[in-house]
């Protein structure tokens, strides 16, 4: 997964007003989504082990609905499914976000076999995982840089006081409970003062509440804090 540099990340998304519709990248798609609807995977595309990219695009209008689709790539069967389940997409202003994306182009990507459904970041695109088989329907794997654009409050750990200040990367593997607060959070490898800094920092994030085929869904995926030194 591609890193993302916390101090980078803090500022709030603020789309500028064009005269036609600005194409927003997934940043400004993770801050403004609150409801998602999977596609259905078609079972004839299963059966005959039909899988692969479907490039959607998009427009919303003031009130947070897609107003309009365009299939852009992919096989008919498995865009019609997508189209079908984007329009039901709902979006809003957030704590990240002031204002609505007008326009932008989202990526699903089906793959045959049970897996968790997920969303990650491609050529500053959103790319929709969609499984044939969900494993589990109240959980989200947040790929990439999305998890962090998925924040409703952030928090960027300090230099930790009892050790050397020094340049460092630590990363966090985190979950959410359904009301977008951190319920587990496993650091990987490091120095242990700044893992212990991380950790605490990571445990302080919260996260929007994002629905997914009506229900709300816990949030899995790795944040990243980096501390340097000049």
């Amino acid at each position: 997964m591609i890193a993302f540099i916390i101090c980078l990340t803090l500022t709030l998304i603020n789309f500028p007003a064009l005269s036609g519709p600005k194409k927003a990248s997934y940043r400004e798609v993770c801050a403004t989504i609150q409801y998602l609807v999977l596609p259905q995977y078609p079972p004839d595309a299963v059966a005959t082990g039909l899988q692969g990219d479907v490039l959607i695009d998009i427009e919303v209008d003031s009130g947070g609905k897609v107003s309009e689709v365009k299939e852009q790539s992919g096989p008919a069967v498995l865009a019609a499914a997508a189209r079908a389940a984007i329009m039901q997409w709902r979006f809003g202003k957030g704590p990240l976000a002031r204002s609505l994306p007008q326009q932008t182009e989202i990526v699903f990507r089906y793959w045959i076999g049970r897996a968790i459904a997920g969303l990650t970041d491609e050529s500053d695109r959103l790319v929709v995982l969609v499984p044939s088989n969900l494993a589990d329907g109240g959980a989200l794997n947040a790929g990439g840089r999305t998890l962090s654009f998925l924040a409703a409050t952030r928090a960027q750990p300090p230099f930790p006081a009892r050790a050397p200040r020094q340049s460092a990367r630590v990363e966090v593997e985190v979950e959410t409970t359904d009301p977008g607060r951190v319920s587990a959070a496993q650091v990987g490898p490091g120095n242990p003062a700044y893992r212990a800094a991380a950790e605490d920092a990571a445990r302080q994030w919260t996260f929007r509440k994002i629905n997914m085929n009506g229900s709300p869904v816990r949030l899995r995926g790795r944040l990243v804090f980096t501390w340097v030194v000049n």
